[in-house]
């Protein structure tokens, strides 16, 4: 009876714990009678070469690279995002939509492909899956999400005209952006807080994170 290392196909005559060759740890498996030479098995389990652009998207509490701070983020979660205007507000959803792994639609309510977003768009490098659009009603944006088929929807900015543009039953991660009131509270439905895993308020080209079920509270990300 013969024994073959799956990993390097080394040859035994006798079953041992693991591979004297190659190190491998119960590597070594019995080899059929009529098998002369080295035997390499092939593993069921065996997914070969995978990109790690698929690989980060199977990962669960995956990182968003610069974005750290914010914990491991799920498939899907929400996200609200506010402060005053020139804050920094919509620079940070953009560069979370630059870092995010997955197809992103950025919905530009207010700007639309306005010249100050094409600006941004060149200055902080947004490459890759990121999908701009320019829809100001909900029927708009169901119909951008149908043809682009995002994992991340931003809604940049959402107010008290644009709440119906709010869809909290996606089967995706959202971001939404709003404006400040000038007690510091967010403009909009308080009730948003509540159904939303992260809060984040910009001021002065700070992201401060209020609120996070993935991670830290308190936790400050320059984004200018």
């Amino acid at each position: 009876m013969k024994y073959s290392c799956f990993y390097c196909g080394s040859i035994y005559s006798e079953r041992v714990d693991f591979c004297t060759v190659c190190f491998r740890d119960r590597s070594v498996l019995h080899l059929p009678e009529k098998a002369e030479k080295k035997t390499y098995f092939d593993r069921k389990d065996r997914k070969g070469a995978v990109s790690v652009t698929e690989l980060r998207k199977a990962i669960v509490g995956r990182l968003i690279e610069e974005f750290e701070a914010l914990g491991g983020l799920p498939e899907v979660w929400k996200m609200l995002v506010y402060g005053k205007p020139g804050s920094g507000k919509s620079t940070f959803a953009l560069k979370v939509s630059r870092s995010y792994t997955g197809r992103v639609l950025y919905v530009a309510v207010e700007e639309g492909f306005s010249e100050s977003l094409k600006q941004r768009v060149l200055m902080y490098e947004v490459r890759g899956d990121v999908y701009i659009s320019d829809a100001q009603e909900a029927r708009e944006i169901k119909m951008d999400i149908e043809e682009v088929k995002p994992s991340l929807l931003v809604i940049d900015s959402i107010s008290a005209s644009h709440e119906a543009l709010i869809d909290s039953s996606l089967d995706l991660a959202q971001i939404w952006v709003c404006h400040s009131l000038k007690s510091g509270d967010y403009k909009g439905d308080s009730g948003l807080g509540h159904v939303v895993d992260l809060i984040i308020r910009v001021e002065d080209g700070i992201a401060i994170v209020e609120k996070n079920r993935f991670g830290k509270t308190g936790e400050e990300i320059p984004i200018l």
